[in-house]
């Protein structure tokens, strides 16, 4: 005869494994965002630096790196998904705010080159990185808030402020270098530092 549980039972189970399907997510986001954080500044201040030295267009091709690292990083986080031991809607959900903000990115590269491209102007490329910013900082914003997360709620806000940085700084400067140290900084502060909380919180609740 099967044992069937009452109305407190179920909802106890249901939290139960709400609460495990929010630590497995911790985990694998930490990762991420580790990966992410620590490659992307890093990238960003080589840009810097090339751009310094060279002042030459060619030195913006540093970012095709971000190409391979991102298959890497993809394949990664689906043989995790597959492995963990529970899926809950809260992570499909959570891949798709990321898979939105990616595809989100690519297209902000792809109109700011076109219109540099088409109307011969630098200008489009200002508006590049304030703009990945900002699409960044909603999707960890997003994230934090259907992980109940506040480190995540912060990493969005330093990535927003971020953007309106670089607008400041590239209008008061009239030059772009100055965008990379803010992104790098803002990768940092947004990215790594959240991740490594994650990563702890997540070895505090096994």
């Amino acid at each position: 005869m099967e044992n069937k549980l009452n109305e407190q039972e179920s909802l106890q189970l249901i939290t139960d494994m709400i609460n495990q399907a929010r630590n497995n997510f911790r985990r694998g986001a930490g990762n991420s965002l580790l990966f992410w954080g620590y490659t992307l500044a890093a990238l960003s201040i080589l840009n810097y630096v090339l751009l310094v030295l060279f002042n030459n267009p060619l030195v913006y091709s540093v970012w095709a790196l971000s190409i391979p690292l991102f298959f890497i990083n993809y394949f990664y986080s689906r043989k995790r998904y597959r492995e963990a031991l529970i899926k809950s809607h809260i992570d499909k959900v959570i891949g798709d705010v990321w898979t939105s903000a990616s595809v989100s990115i690519v297209l902000i590269v792809f109109i700011c080159y076109s219109f540099a491209y088409g109307f011969k102007s630098w200008i489009p490329y200002m508006l590049i990185v304030p703009l990945i910013m900002s699409a960044g900082g909603t999707a960890l914003y997003i994230t934090a808030k259907l992980c109940r997360f506040k480190p995540y709620a912060y990493g969005g806000i330093v990535f927003w402020l971020g953007s309106i940085l670089c607008v400041i700084s590239s209008i008061a400067t009239n030059r772009i270098e100055i965008q990379f140290i803010i992104f790098a900084l803002g990768m940092i502060a947004g990215y790594v530092a959240p991740g490594h909380m994650a990563n702890r919180k997540a070895e505090e609740d096994v």
